[in-house]
């Protein structure tokens, strides 16, 4: 699978299994919360973030490489799961598409009402 390459700006939305367990516990919680979508975000990063942040966490530094476009995972996806009886050969790849290429932003947080 190739690793694709983004200006780095792009926001994609990251929660932990911390914020994850609060918010739904927040939710459960809330008799006055209606059916139907519910979206929350622990934080909003881009790329460059995310690279940095793992910098600080590991202590090492990463090296950021652009080997292509949202454009060609997106080809290589397509061909990947034309002739692959395998459902998950893509999953990685598609799950990285959504992020880089903004199709998997949360547009509409409800991050205010339980926390704000």
């Amino acid at each position: 699978m190739p690793a694709i390459g983004v200006d780095g700006e792009t926001l994609f939305d990251v929660t932990t299994v911390a914020n994850t367990a609060r918010y739904t516990a927040a939710a459960a919680l809330d008799s006055q919360l209606a059916s139907g979508k519910l979206s929350i975000a622990g934080d909003q990063v881009n790329t460059k973030q995310a690279i940095a942040a793992a910098e600080v966490a590991f202590g090492q530094h990463f090296e950021a490489r652009q080997l292509g476009t949202v454009a060609e995972l997106e080809r290589w996806i397509a061909d990947t799961k034309a002739p692959n009886p395998d459902f998950w050969a893509p999953i990685v790849a598609q799950y990285q598409w959504a992020m880089v290429s903004g199709k998997a932003k949360l547009t509409e947080l409800n991050n205010e009402r339980f926390f704000a």
